[in-house]
């Protein structure tokens, strides 16, 4: 098989940034033998200087050494670790400045959570007049993201459970109609990762908070939730993670 049949077999699948990371490894690679022989060649020939070779031979050696740098050094400036790093960052910045204009947006027509600084604190401190922590929990650890700060979702895990809060909002009739979404997960098979989950929409985030209390610190079964709370009546979703 030929090499380029061989690689792009190989590697067809991978994403862009693990090609550039296998481009700069197996061209450092390549380069290196090509560069050493080049040497080598060239050195031998200035040592004994064969009769036979062609006058121009070691002018030759010294191109293919001269070219192998100077393509080592074209991979390390565009693949060196800072200029990844400057390429993170500008990603980084840009997915900032979304998230932040998401909140905003969403802050603009959801007039409940414009006294607050993000989501994250939004749900927290509803948490704590209501009497506990969901993210700063004193009897139990949970871990919580934020993937799309300070936009409204987050994500909560604990040893046996998880669950997710979302902000979402629709105008229609020239109001707004707002609603957050939770999602309750359990895993129903260990030993497969069978994960199912229970979804539901309220108005209030009061009760939304009260519910993710329930079902993380309190670990009320889903029917029990149902009963207290029917806008969790969807139905339940398995997924394999």
């Amino acid at each position: 098989m030929e090499p380029y049949d061989t690689f792009r077999n190989k590697f067809a699948d991978a994403r862009a940034e693990d090609k550039l990371m296998i481009i700069r490894s197996e061209s450092m690679r390549i380069l290196a033998f090509v560069d050493g022989y080049a040497s080598l060649m060239r050195k031998i020939v200035e040592e004994r200087n064969p009769p036979e070779l062609p006058d121009d031979f070691k002018d030759w050696c010294k191109k293919v050494a001269d070219g192998s740098h100077e393509m080592r050094d074209l991979i390390d400036a565009l693949t060196d670790s800072r200029h990844r790093t400057l390429l993170e960052q500008e990603r980084s910045n840009q997915k900032r400045e979304f998230n932040k204009g998401m909140w905003e947006y969403t802050q603009a027509r959801v007039p409940e959570l414009q006294q607050y600084e993000n989501f994250t604190q939004a749900v927290e401190q509803t948490a704590q007049k209501l009497g506990f922590s969901l993210i700063e929990n004193p009897t139990k650890k949970i871990e919580v993201d934020a993937p799309f700060h300070p936009s409204g979702y987050l994500a909560f895990r604990t040893i046996e459970r998880r669950a997710n809060i979302g902000a979402q909002f629709s105008q229609r009739d020239g109001r707004v109609h707002l609603g957050y979404v939770i999602t309750l997960h359990w895993c129903s098979d260990q030993r497969n990762l069978k994960w199912q989950e229970h979804e539901g929409l309220t108005q209030s985030l009061v009760e939304a908070v009260i519910a993710l209390n329930r079902w993380l610190i309190e670990n009320w079964d889903l029917e029990r939730i149902k009963q207290e709370y029917p806008w969790l009546s969807s139905g339940t979703i398995q997924r394999f993670v």
